[in-house]
């Protein structure tokens, strides 16, 4: 992968274009960087989690890609017409795409009924990942 300033494991496109932030990268230049800096300075934490996702999530996403800092993803989902890549299409991102995550939400709420049950033969066929670190989680 070149070397970016900051990136993540998955770009979104739901609601604005912006990085997802369950895993990010940082070099020291963009740890260092005044749009970085000031967003944790004026840090809020909102108790509803759409306004969390909006303001900190996207809005940070959004100032950092503005800025001058270089920035990529691991998957990209430009191009595709997904809304939630990491619900609806979990089992295709671990096996065509070797992604390395698994919505805990995703497996203990499933939210969007999606079909999971298949969820512990996706991983172990794709990986050499233990799923009882999973299920213990899950428990």
């Amino acid at each position: 992968m070149q070397k970016y300033d900051f990136w993540s494991m998955m770009d979104n496109y739901e609601i604005e274009y912006h990085l997802q932030s369950y895993f990010m990268v940082y070099s020291k230049k963009a740890f260092t960087h005044a749009v970085f800096k000031d967003f944790w300075e004026d840090f809020k934490i909102y108790e509803d989690k759409q306004t969390l996702i909006e303001h900190n999530e996207i809005g940070f996403s959004q100032r950092m890609m503005q800025s001058d800092l270089t920035y990529s993803s691991y998957y990209s989902v430009q191009g595709k017409n997904y809304v939630n890549v990491l619900q609806y299409h979990w089992d295709t991102l671990i096996e065509e795409e070797q992604f390395p995550f698994i919505k805990k939400e995703l497996l203990k709420r499933n939210p969007l009924h999606i079909p999971i049950d298949t969820w512990p033969t996706v991983i172990q066929s794709s990986s050499d990942y233990d799923i009882n670190i999973i299920q213990n989680q899950l428990n």
